[in-house]
């Protein structure tokens, strides 16, 4: 099966006011099969969202009518599909409103192709458009994960998180009380080889408020200058987890 095959049926929402840059992502996404669709502002992105019903949305931060953090946040609310934001270098607070409002990932400008590939195949190898990943339950402590149906709860209550908070979550179960480096969840959870403490620190953040980390049941430790370890046991595990 060639790889136009393999991409044919998967559909991706482009939201840029930019004509230049959604002409060279839509060219070049299109040659690998995609089915493509472009929006030239929030608003009718998130028309096209609706009707269209995209496996994958690109959407620029800085957009006419709507931003991209609103575009973010109006298209969360309808819908779990991945979003990944094109922002600037500079743009850090408007990247981490973005990934507040429910953005799965970022590109900065100007664009790496070889990097932006690689993004896009992160987001849609955790919602493949067909078949299923076979039936798999994760369990840790507090902790229960149904990987087939994306399904997370906590001390037996359903967590609502995003596909990449998810993906997060499950890299940290399934080395529950182990150490992992910043380079190992960058591997496990955006496929790429990598080390951006920052970038997982946005991540972690979120996913710390999403499952109840507190002063009482601290789940997510940070290990200074290594990475992160996960204490399934909550509160039970309160006093090793803080040491």
């Amino acid at each position: 099966m060639s790889r136009g095959d393999r991409h044919s049926m998967v559909k991706i929402l482009i939201v840029d006011d930019e004509p230049r840059t959604t002409k060279i992502l839509q060219t070049d996404l299109s040659s690998q099969g995609y089915l493509m669709h472009v929006a030239a502002n929030g608003v009718e992105g998130m028309t096209v969202a609706r009707n269209w019903h995209p496996n994958l949305v690109i959407a620029d931060v800085f957009m006419s009518k709507m931003s991209g953090v609103e575009f973010c946040r109006q298209l969360r609310e309808i819908s779990d599909v991945p979003i990944i934001v094109l922002s600037a270098p500079t743009d850090e607070n408007i990247k981490v409103e973005a990934l507040n409002a429910g953005a799965d990932d970022y590109v900065i400008k100007p664009i790496s192709m070889r990097e932006f590939h690689a993004r896009v195949q992160v987001q849609l190898r955790r919602h493949p458009v067909k078949g299923a990943e076979a039936q798999r339950t994760l369990i840790a402590g507090d902790f229960q994960i149904d990987i087939s149906m994306h399904r997370v709860t906590v001390r037996g209550q359903v967590i609502h998180l995003s596909p990449l908070q998810f993906d997060l979550l499950r890299c940290l179960v399934e080395h529950a009380g182990q150490i992992l480096t910043h380079r190992v969840i960058f591997q496990d959870v955006w496929g790429i080889d990598d080390d951006r403490r920052g970038h997982i620190r946005a991540y972690i953040a979120q996913l710390r408020k999403k499952i109840g980390c507190s002063d009482h049941r601290r789940y997510i430790v940070t290990e200074s200058w290594i990475g992160y370890r996960l204490c399934a046991s909550g509160e039970a595990a309160y006093k090793t987890c803080t040491t």
